[in-house]
């Protein structure tokens, strides 16, 4: 199962089609609370977040971070429009193997679902 967190209905609604046309169970948020409502609810099932960086209530970033304390192997994936260097190399120290940029290729998406889904 991947959970998709995204304020975008629109951006949400790609990822969730693209990611099910692979045959993905895919369950999905609006904001980073939401993320960690279903993280609490369907933990033990997911196997990949994806997750958008800015969002309103509580951001990906933050989102992160509570479900990583529930579940310190929790695989995310952030896609941000607002992706900088320095953000990235702070995240990754934490932890976080995928980044994507606002647009993104679908393939190249898919194929870094694969490549993590694949390690476990």
């Amino acid at each position: 199962m991947i959970l998709i967190v995204e304020d975008d209905d629109a951006m949400r609604e790609l990822l969730r089609t693209l990611l099910h046309s692979e045959g993905h169970e895919v369950i999905s948020a609006q904001d980073g609370i939401e993320a960690v409502q279903q993280y609490k609810t369907h933990g033990e099932k997911i196997q990949l977040v994806i997750t958008d960086i800015e969002m309103p209530n509580l951001n990906g970033i933050e989102a992160y971070r509570q479900i990583k304390t529930m579940d310190p192997e929790a695989k995310v994936i952030f896609v941000s429009g607002a992706l900088n260097t320095r953000l990235q190399e702070q995240l990754q120290s934490e932890g976080v193997q995928g980044f994507f940029q606002k647009p993104f290729v679908p393939a190249d998406i898919l194929a870094k679902v694969r490549e993590m889904l694949s390690g476990e």
